[in-house]
């Protein structure tokens, strides 16, 4: 047998060589939803965090109860609280720079779930206009966009929120898939648990419709939501949200 040239005989070992597939950082931290004890955990009374900062907690309260992903929660306006119909409602909508909407299917009008509205999300953010003196394209949130360029902070979450999630062991490690948007996972799953038509999850959520089918059943009124979402409850955070 002849000889081989090294670069040519490399060339051909590494070739054979079996593919190897590298994770990317997305497949490492595929995000995970919150177990009723975890969110126990989050939401213990006896912990001083969400006390001194208000903000954080319901910034948490519209994820759990919407599923809105960081940058929707936390770049609200004044003027996204909306009444419509009768109905009390968030108005998830990318009419700012700051507003980083995933897709067409996340901007959309969530009826504020009885749970939420009983935690007195909505006396929270008027006191606070109030207080304020606060006009209606004000961001709720202060912080959450940075004053000078009008940006959102897409460190905000992981500056103020992840410290307290790792401080009392629901978060291990940056790749652990537990983070803000287990939220959103959190009550997508819950809303399935309960047999609701994927039509209303994807009102509620903001997920867009798999094929004609589904998206032609999406277009449900805020009242029709507004009965489905009030159909589940957090029933175990029901004596820690009365503390």
């Amino acid at each position: 047998a002849c000889a081989m040239e090294p670069d040519i005989y490399s060339m051909k070992v590494i070739a054979n060589l079996p593919k190897v597939k590298k994770d990317s950082s997305k497949a490492v931290k595929s995000h995970k939803q919150y177990s009723s004890n975890q969110l126990l955990n989050i939401f213990d009374p006896n912990h001083d965090f969400f006390k001194n900062n208000p903000d954080c907690f319901w910034i948490c309260m519209v994820s759990l109860f919407t599923g809105s992903r960081a940058n929707a929660a936390i770049t609200l306006q004044y003027d996204d609280i909306i009444n419509e119909d009768g109905i009390d409602c968030i108005y998830f909508q990318s009419n700012h720079k700051a507003k980083q909407l995933k897709n067409q299917a996340s901007e959309r009008k969530v009826p504020i779930h009885h749970q939420l509205l009983n935690l007195g999300f909505l006396d929270y953010v008027r006191r606070k206009k109030s207080k304020l003196k606060a006009s209606g394209t004000d961001f709720i949130f202060e912080g959450a966009v940075h004053k000078k360029s009008h940006a959102y902070d897409n460190n905000y979450v992981s500056r103020r929120i992840s410290p307290f999630l790792k401080e009392v062991g629901v978060k291990s490690n940056a790749h652990d898939g537990y983070d803000f948007h287990s939220f959103r996972q959190t009550v997508s799953h819950m809303l399935q648990d309960t047999g609701l038509p994927n039509s209303y999850i994807n009102n509620i959520i903001g997920w867009e419709g798999k094929g004609t089918m589904e998206e032609s059943y999406s277009k449900h009124t805020l009242d029709q939501i507004k009965k489905k979402l009030d159909s589940f409850e957090y029933d175990f955070l029901k004596p820690h949200f009365a503390k």
